[in-house]
């Protein structure tokens, strides 16, 4: 007898794929020497032009997923340590607010 079942039919079943595209965008706020609002020059950019685009374009596009945002401030390693910390804070969360305000 035979283990195998010779008829020759084609099994079809339902799958669980799901295509994923990692996509990564980079956009850089440049400020003036310890100063931490951004500039109306730095929206016309383009790094931060492409950034606001595709933002919108992720917005209504059901099938994009935005999982993550990071911010990074930095800040000159001259200068007095409180005030370079606050100083990096306060341009990540300005770069922030001009993140959202390009989406």
């Amino acid at each position: 007898p035979y283990l195998v079942n010779k008829n020759f039919k084609c099994i079809y079943a339902k799958d669980e794929f799901k295509r994923v595209n990692e996509k990564s965008a980079m956009a850089q706020f440049n400020y003036l020497k310890g100063k931490h609002d951004v500039r109306k020059t730095e929206y016309k950019d383009s790094d931060i032009v492409n950034l606001g685009t595709w933002l919108t374009a992720a917005q209504s596009n059901p099938k994009i997923n935005i999982k993550s945002i990071n911010i990074t401030g930095f800040a000159s390693p001259e200068g007095e340590v409180a005030f370079n910390d606050n100083l990096s804070t306060d341009r990540a969360n300005s770069a922030k607010a001009a993140t959202m305000e390009v989406a």
